[in-house]
């Protein structure tokens, strides 16, 4: 069975319509601390075995599991 498909917010993206994003960064949004994100797994599909791999920018990955957070 496949995994869900996990979510990703841009947490930076405050511009537009209740502070939901418009899917456009600013420099003035990114401030000095560069752009912050939230990923959202199914935590049934990651406590059975599944991981998370992040890559930014074509940089290395990351690969998180379930014993990273506990």
């Amino acid at each position: 069975t496949a995994p869900n498909a996990p979510t990703v917010l841009i947490v930076d993206d405050s511009n537009g319509v209740n502070n939901q994003g418009d899917e456009l960064l600013t420099q003035t949004e990114m401030g000095n601390d560069g752009v912050q994100l939230q990923v959202t797994i199914d935590s049934t599909d990651f406590e059975a075995g599944g991981h998370v791999t992040l890559t930014i920018n074509g940089g290395a990955a990351i690969e998180l599991s379930f014993a990273d957070f506990t």
